[in-house]
């Protein structure tokens, strides 16, 4: 009997300390954390929209604009890279639905952008990650319907980077003056 008293307060005090020391290890991330330590993300608008996106500061966005459309990509500036994830966003009114080849398995997350629930199709290829989701667009102020974002990444690591930067999307906060 004094031996079961003895061993269920040491037991206790064994719980409570390895739980203190491991409790450093159990820390929410954020956006930057999936990108790499050591790099910050700069928000970027996407034209003449109100929409802009966080990308790490080593990238670039470039512009590519339709008569319908404009697409807006990033990728790193480093030409030479060809390992990190880029992708892009599509303003627009058809967006085309099947970006990425069509023999790979798709597993469907549902994601919070812009103020809305959307599914999010990530396709599992040999050696790549593929990404897209398609939001419709409930701001009146643009002529753009839809709202596309797309990407490729090649690892489980890029994959997360790649969907910080997608989930980053956001609406400028305009001021109206009086």
């Amino acid at each position: 009997m004094n031996l079961k008293l003895l061993f269920l307060p040491v037991t206790f005090l064994i719980v409570v300390f390895g739980l203190q020391n491991n409790s450093h290890q159990y820390k929410p991330t954020d956006i930057t954390n999936n990108i790499n330590a050591d790099t910050t993300l700069r928000k970027v608008d996407l034209g003449m929209s109100n929409l802009t996106i966080s990308i790490p500061r080593y990238y670039e966005l470039t512009k590519q604009q339709g008569t319908d459309y404009w697409i807006f990509k990033f990728k790193p500036k480093n030409n030479q890279d060809r390992l990190s994830p880029k992708g892009g966003v599509y303003l627009g009114n058809f967006p085309k639905r099947d970006l990425y080849p069509n023999d790979c398995p798709v597993n469907r997350q549902m994601i919070w952008a812009l103020g809305q629930f959307e599914t999010l199709d990530i396709k599992r290829c040999t050696s790549h990650y593929y990404t897209q989701v398609i939001i419709q667009n409930t701001d009146n102020t643009n002529w753009y319907e839809k709202i596309q974002l797309f990407g490729e990444a090649r690892s489980d690591k890029d994959l997360q980077s790649l969907l910080s930067i997608m989930k980053s999307i956001s609406r400028k906060n305009i001021e109206i003056k009086k």
